[in-house]
Parts: C-alpha cells; sequence; structure tokens
C-alpha cells in the first residue's frame, strides 16, 4: 500500500499524458520566439489537462506562424487580419505548387476547404477558450481534435515550404 501510494501521482501523470494528442510543433518554433513560447506554454497545458488554455496557446502560435511565412515570402497582410484570411494569401501563393496537374484542381479545392477549419478554430479559440471570458469552454476531446488538425494543416505547410527551399 505504501509503494502503491508512493507513486500514484507519477501514474496519475502517465495516465493523463496517454490521453494527450500526439502532436508535434517544434518544426515551427524556430520561427519566432513569440511561436516558441507559445508552444511551451500549450505543451504544458496539454500535459496540465488544460485543453481549453492548449488551444488558445496553439491558435496563438498557429498565427504568429502564418503571418512569418507571409512575411518571409512579401505576401502583403493586414495588422488585424485574423487566422481566416492569413490562410487563405497563404494558400493562394502555394496554389502553384501543388502538383502533378491532374489532380491539382482536386487538391487545392482541398486546402481551400481547409479554410473552413481554420475559420472554426478561430470561432472556437475566440468564444470556447480562456482567451476571453467565455461562458462555455471547449471541451478535453473536441480541444484534441482542434490541435490535431491544426498539427496537420502545419505538417502539409512545413512540406511545401522544405519543397521550396
Amino acid at each position: 500500500a505504501y509503494i502503491s501510494q508512493m507513486f500514484a501521482p507519477v501514474l496519475e501523470q502517465l495516465k493523463k499524458s496517454d490521453d494527450a494528442p500526439n502532436v508535434n510543433f517544434d518544426r515551427i518554433a524556430s520561427h519566432s520566439d513569440t511561436i516558441q513560447k507559445a508552444i511551451e506554454d500549450a505543451t504544458l497545458f496539454i500535459r496540465e489537462g488544460k485543453y481549453d488554455s492548449a488551444v488558445d496557446r496553439v491558435h496563438t502560435a498557429f498565427h504568429g506562424y502564418l503571418r512569418q511565412l507571409l512575411t518571409n515570402h512579401s505576401i502583403a497582410f493586414g495588422k488585424d487580419d485574423g487566422l481566416p484570411a492569413l490562410y487563405n494569401k497563404l494558400h493562394e501563393y502555394y496554389g502553384n505548387s501543388i502538383q502533378p496537374q491532374e489532380v491539382a484542381a482536386r487538391i487545392k479545392a482541398t486546402v481551400r476547404s481547409a479554410i473552413g477549419v481554420v475559420n472554426s478554430i478561430n470561432e472556437l479559440r475566440n468564444n470556447n477558450t480562456v482567451a476571453h471570458p467565455n461562458g462555455e469552454l471547449i471541451q478535453k476531446r473536441e480541444a484534441q481534435l482542434v490541435i490535431r488538425l491544426v498539427n496537420a494543416i502545419v505538417d502539409y505547410i512545413e512540406d511545401i515550404e522544405k519543397t521550396m527551399r
């Protein structure tokens, strides 16, 4: 009983970490100090089971990441442009890099449809996290989905960036 009691906190932490979404934003952390800090915060919040806060920080990292990429590619954007506007500008820029041409139209439509996901992520962050004084917070399962979706979009963008270098 004594050993069980002694290791209970460790076992509880391991159990919580098994539920954490398997995502990795390390590839974008080097883009800016703000992005790196937001990713560090998100990772800590996920580890602590604070998924509503993690969604807020993932949103911040994603927003900063899109702004940085647009700046790197000399694509103009407004100071107050939100995630959907930034993502749309980047998607338009990447359009010609989608190959092969035979399937490019379908892939472009798929990538373009992700604007709905990006818009929903933006609305969830603004209306259902602790980023603002909201009443109804996003729950763990849905927060994990949002985090995984952002991770998938970031991975796709990073793959495009890698081939453009």
